[in-house]
């Protein structure tokens, strides 16, 4: 749920994550793993897709009931599979492929399945665009590295965008709007 709500890498969110409050739909984001450049990330501000308290909560109750790892390969072979496995139920309940399916053959000819949680981070992204951003007329480049933790070199910002315009579709995406305010 929390990658779901925040964007987040499924590695930040069982080790380096942390949330600090700044209002009802909006918290402060430290704890980035996978950086475009080598310059320290500082915090910045993300969206929620739930009240912004609930994301903080979830993530203290991750903490203190052991559910996190100090290092994220640790924590990637501890959640991995079970995450995985509630990532394809999300999938299947709430995303929809529009071109292509969700398995499919990689150049070493090897079968790669897309239900996994870093699908959730194009979910994000796509709901907070189309209903936070879009609406305002903000650029999808500008809007998707900044939320998405990507530095501001222009391939960084095309990985941002590329990643956001890829082959998946957010069901119902007027009814999530309603559900969180956005819309």
């Amino acid at each position: 749920a929390l990658m779901v709500a925040t964007g987040r890498r499924q590695s930040e969110i069982m080790c380096s994550a942390t949330f600090d409050y700044v209002d009802d739909s909006h918290v402060m984001f430290s704890g980035q793993l996978k950086r475009h450049s080598d310059e320290d990330v500082t915090p910045f501000e993300i969206p929620t897709l739930v009240n912004a308290n609930a994301v903080v909560s979830g993530l203290n109750w991750l903490i203190n009931n052991g559910k996190r790892e100090d290092d994220p390969k640790l924590a990637h072979n501890r959640f991995s599979k079970y995450l995985s496995g509630m990532a394809k139920k999300v999938c299947n309940d709430y995303i929809t492929v529009t071109l292509g399916d969700w398995v499919f053959t990689q150049s070493n000819g090897k079968n790669k399945d897309r239900k996994n949680c870093h699908i959730f981070r194009q979910f994000y992204a796509q709901v907070c665009y189309e209903l936070i951003y879009e609406p305002r007329g903000i650029n999808v480049k500008n809007a998707l590295t900044t939320i998405m933790g990507h530095s501001d070199s222009s391939s960084s910002q095309k990985s941002a965008a590329d990643n956001y315009n890829t082959d998946i579709k957010v069901k119902d995406l007027d009814v999530i709007g309603q559900v969180v305010n956005f819309v």
